[in-house]
């Protein structure tokens, strides 16, 4: 093989592997979603949420819902 059919080959290998990091970086979980096999376990009763969220020091998220 020729020294610069090599030095290609070789580019050719480095860029291709950046590739595949890329990919494998880029399709991984959101930024901000849970740890996979972790997930959010949402409260139904807001006194519950708010003593939790006080004893963990966490902001509390309430979500409001009406039909129409």
């Amino acid at each position: 093989m020729k020294p610069s059919i090599r030095r290609l080959t070789g580019l050719a290998a480095v860029v291709g592997l950046a590739a595949l990091v890329n990919i494998a970086i880029t399709t991984s979980a959101p930024a901000g979603a849970p740890p996979p096999g972790k997930s959010i376990v949402w409260q139904t009763d807001f006194n519950k949420a708010l003593a939790q969220a006080k004893q963990q020091h966490k902001l509390l998220m309430i979500d409001f819902y009406t039909e129409g």
